[in-house]
């Protein structure tokens, strides 16, 4: 069941117009660096103005859109003090499984294939095209980048970044906090912390 109006935090232009296909009501846009009105919304004002907006539209869910996972870790954190709940934005031109799992406030971007018996934690972002095969699971506040693969059986931790058009083999553990280049191979595991590129990855 859809809200009856969200406030978008991070003036996306993508964002914006998955919402708008879902026929969902735009409250408004907060943002920190944008003014006025944005794609025809209204800036409702910056992060800091937050608590005065949120207690004029305390029916609007919340979307946090920023594409690095610390950052939205970050504003959940400050929002959550807010009466305002989280909405899990899943774009109509998403294939989803209906065995999939999805945590509050993650974003499904347009052209993403999400398989059977997958996992995924609270306020991940799965970026366009971005294809997730069966039984993996993705931790909390990790962003898939465009084009990205996850083969079957891929376990990834909280806060790690797959870069664009990378591609994760099967049965393979990525740790927390992880950073993966564009364009690798991973056939290995890796542990917490670590940054690695190329084909294969390393």
């Amino acid at each position: 069941m859809y809200p009856k109006s969200v406030i978008i935090v991070g003036g996306f232009h993508e964002i914006i117009e998955q919402v708008t296909q879902l026929d969902l009501f735009i409250t408004g846009i907060i943002d920190n660096n944008k003014k006025g009105d944005y794609y025809n919304y209204k800036i409702l004002g910056s992060d800091q103005d937050a608590g005065n907006i949120l207690d004029l539209y305390k029916d609007s869910l919340l979307i946090i859109t920023p594409d690095n996972g610390r950052l939205r870790e970050k504003l959940y954190n400050y929002y959550s003090q807010f009466n305002n709940s989280f909405f899990t934005l899943i774009s109509k031109h998403a294939l989803v499984s209906d065995f999939t799992k999805i945590g509050i406030g993650t974003i499904i971007c347009q052209n993403t294939h999400v398989s059977s018996e997958t996992s995924l934690g609270d306020f991940c972002k799965i970026n366009v095209g971005a294809n997730i095969m069966h039984n993996c699971s993705i931790g909390d506040y990790t962003t898939i980048a465009p084009n990205a693969v996850i083969l079957g059986n891929v376990k990834i931790g909280n806060g790690t970044y797959i870069g664009a058009n990378a591609t994760i083999l099967p049965n393979i553990t990525i740790g927390d906090n992880v950073m993966i280049g564009a364009g690798s191979v991973v056939t290995k595991d890796i542990s917490n912390g670590k940054t690695v590129m190329g084909v294969p990855a390393k």
